[in-house]
This record gives C-alpha cells, structure tokens and sequence, in this order.
C-alpha cells in the first residue's frame, strides 16, 4: 500500500531548482550578449556554465525519478520531469554545439569563389580571405560551393538578392547597383551573432555571374553556418 503521507522528494525539487539555475543562466548569457553588455567570450563562458549545471540537474532528477519509483510513490515526478523539460533545449544544443564543431571545417570564412573570393568594403574590419590557410580546408569540407551562373540581366539579379536579404531580415549595409555588390549582417538566431555576408554580381556573356563569401565576425569556426547561408542564398536564387 502506498503511503501517502510521503512528503515531495527533496532531491526532485533539487534537480528542478538546478534546473531553472541552467535555465537561467544560459538565457542571461544570451540576452546579455545580444545588449552588448559583454563580449562573446563571457556569453559563452556562460552558456558553458548554464550546460555544466545543466548536466548536473539531469544527474540529480534521473536519481530522484529512481529514488521515487523505488519507494513506491508518484510525489516529485511531476517537478522531475518538468526539470527535464527545462534542461532538455540546453543539453540538445549543447550536443550539436560540440557535433557541429567536429563534423565541419575548422574556419569561419567561406566563399563561393576560391581564386577570387569578393572583398567587403563596408564592413568594420574587411580582411581578405584567408586563402592559404582556408582554402584547402573549404574544398574538402564544400567541394559544392561554387559560382552561380543565371540567364538573367544582372539589374534582374540584383532586385532579386535584395529581395532574399530582405525577406531573411538580414541588416542591409550597403547596395550599388553599379558595382553589382551587396552587403549585409546575419544574425544568429538566439545568441545574435553576426556573420558578414557579401553578394558581387558580374555580367558575362548576357548572364549574370553571382559570387557569395559569408564570415563569422566572432570566433574562429563557425560549425557550417556560414556554408549553410550560402546554399540556402543560392537555393533561393535559382527558384
């Protein structure tokens, strides 16, 4: 018979009090990022801490959840799972965070033309492509990164990147339709990290030639963001 005089399991709100700690943490590090009230090292030193705690929060409701069953009652499953559910965001990216690391190439700059990667000339810090260093790497990590070539006038072309950037809500830096160059930021979707991404289009033959090369303005790999950008970028184009 079960006892029903068995108070709420102390380690179960334990764990849901980490829990919220992680929660809480990670989500400081975010917003405190985005607000410019630190650098991105600290906002990932505290996401790390938010992980760590995380971790620790999975440990202690996976033993209050056994310590419960065990003694043959359902108080404290409701706040363990609730844990759970709190953590589970965190140790997810955290996973992808560190899988993404190791699957792709270790750099932060990617470009659609190897030989003759397009130059930024509105952003802060326009360095040019690390080609010695980058190059190899980019080829065996995106052998499908490639110049676009479009049977379209590059005015059509032009209007056409304006209007993806737009609708991707991407930051408009600079246009010159003359020139055929576009620059914009992308921001990350929860820490709002910026990558610089610029667009040059070349008219040859009737056709337009587009080139993209996307970087990451913070850290030194980018776990295949920036290639990522650029297929969906030419994706879009050649629908």
């Amino acid at each position: 018979m079960k006892d029903t005089n068995i108070p709420i399991s102390k380690i179960a709100i334990l764990g849901f009090i980490l829990s919220l700690g992680a929660l809480g943490t990670t989500i400081v590090a975010m917003v405190g990022y985005r607000e410019e009230w630190w650098r991105h090292i600290k906002a990932v030193i505290l996401a790390g801490w938010g992980t760590f705690i995380a971790i620790i929060a999975l440990l202690v409701l996976i033993y209050a959840i056994i310590k419960i069953l065990r003694d043959s009652s359902i108080k404290g499953i409701l706040v363990s799972i609730l844990g759970l559910m709190l953590i589970a965001p965190i140790l997810f990216g955290a996973f992808m965070f560190k899988y993404n690391a190791a699957k792709y190439p270790r750099i932060n700059d990617v470009t659609t033309n190897i030989e003759n990667p397009p130059s930024f000339w509105e952003m802060p810090n326009p360095m040019e492509y690390p080609k010695e260093k980058f190059a190899k790497l980019q080829k065996n990590g995106y052998p499908d990164l490639k110049s676009l070539k479009l049977n379209q006038s590059m005015n059509d072309v032009f209007k056409k990147v304006l209007k993806i950037v737009k609708e991707n809500r991407w930051e408009l830096i600079s246009e010159d339709i003359d020139e055929g160059q576009i620059e914009a930021i992308s921001k990350s979707l929860l820490f709002g990290f910026k990558d610089e991404v610029v667009i040059r289009l070349k008219e040859e033959n009737g056709a337009t030639i587009v080139d993209i090369r996307s970087r990451s303005r913070v850290g030194q790999i980018d776990r295949g963001a920036n290639a990522q950008r650029i297929r969906s970028l030419i994706k879009a184009l050649q629908q």
